[in-house]
């Protein structure tokens, strides 16, 4: 099967993402909040916006992932509903940059997880999948009570490697949305150095909560699980944090229930075993998140990230552990 290439550069990418958030944030500061809801399922959701091209490139991109272990799915109707929510999740970001209200709908389940963790005085990584829109991630558990903190890259919004475009314009107008919902933004720097991983020793040491991406874009020394029958590259932050300082390592991923309506889901905490070597226990970790990826991805497959860097690199190329190719989140 031969899928589409990215067609965009990094600056280029990043200039079509200025565009259009530009243009969504204009938009919601003409559009009343109250009609946020008919905006979202009349007009983003609507054959305008949701291309049938589009739908079918997404539909291509499922298939030649998923076709193997769901081969009775109709890919078409699981693309549609991806691309309805990525529109409504662009609206939501839109209306959020403005501030104030943000007309969705969130629950958080497994609270009892994270208390328990804090509870042990040892703090609480939430290792993010990429389910649905990082956004409603920060809301729900803000409306939940959960002082959040969260580590992101400097380009966070923007394509990958970074342009200067999405560094110093991009990336801050792409993260004001969230900033409101967040007791602090911890930055993986362009040039990738490592003096924030003491700033997250000492946040965990302090018992607080950080949120990190568990299958993003994976840096320096990467990992290699299996997930869907490919080979896939996870960074090994989050579990040798949790391993140096005794940190709950928390699976977390989101699911959409209906239009703007959102249930955040803290998992089962990966057990952390301080006694093993730490290597050993970086890849059993990476392993076992890995497992539980795959099994979100196969329950609620229209609800996962297929712009992310690992599906681009599973559909960019006919071996699993090509390198990914520049994409950004305005390529629809």
């Amino acid at each position: 099967m031969n899928l589409p290439r990215a067609r965009f550069g990094p600056a280029a990418a990043d200039a079509r993402s200025l565009a259009l958030l530009s243009l969504g944030y204009l938009a919601t500061a003409v559009v009343p909040r109250r009609a946020d809801a008919w905006v979202v399922t009349r007009v983003m959701s609507g054959p305008v916006l949701v291309r049938e091209p589009w739908v079918r490139q997404i539909a291509d991109r499922m298939r030649h992932v998923l076709e193997p272990l769901l081969p009775a799915a109709d890919f078409h109707a699981m693309a549609t509903a991806y691309c309805e929510m990525f529109r409504e999740n662009q609206w939501m970001r839109w209306r959020a940059t403005h501030g104030g209200h943000v007309p969705v709908e969130t629950t958080v389940v497994g609270l009892q997880h994270l208390d328990a963790a804090r509870a042990r005085g040892r703090g609480a990584i939430l290792w993010g999948m990429s389910f649905c829109e990082t956004l409603v991630v920060k809301i729900g558990l803000h409306r939940a009570g959960v002082p959040l903190l969260h580590l992101s890259s400097a380009n966070h919004g923007g394509a990958w490697p970074p342009s200067r475009l999405g560094l110093a314009i991009l990336a801050p107008f792409y993260t004001a949305a969230e900033t409101p919902y967040l007791t602090e933004r911890i930055e993986i720097p362009a040039d990738q150095t490592l003096g924030y991983m003491r700033i997250l020793m000492d946040r965990l040491k302090a018992n607080q909560c950080v949120s990190i991406a568990g299958d993003g874009i994976a840096t320096r020394q990467n990992v290699t699980a299996t997930v869907l029958g490919r080979e896939a590259q996870f960074a090994p932050g989050a579990p040798g944090l949790a391993w140096k300082l005794g940190s709950a390592l928390l699976p977390l991923h989101v699911v959409r229930e209906g239009p703007l309506r959102y249930r955040i889901v803290i998992d089962e905490p990966v057990t952390v075993d301080a006694t093993a070597e730490k290597s050993i226990f970086i890849h059993a970790a990476v392993a076992a998140f890995a497992r539980r990826l795959e099994q979100r991805v196969l329950e609620r497959p229209s609800d996962w990230a297929w712009y992310s860097h690992m599906v681009m690199a599973w559909v960019g190329a006919s071996t699993p552990n090509a390198q990914p190719r520049t994409i950004s989140s305005a390529n629809a």
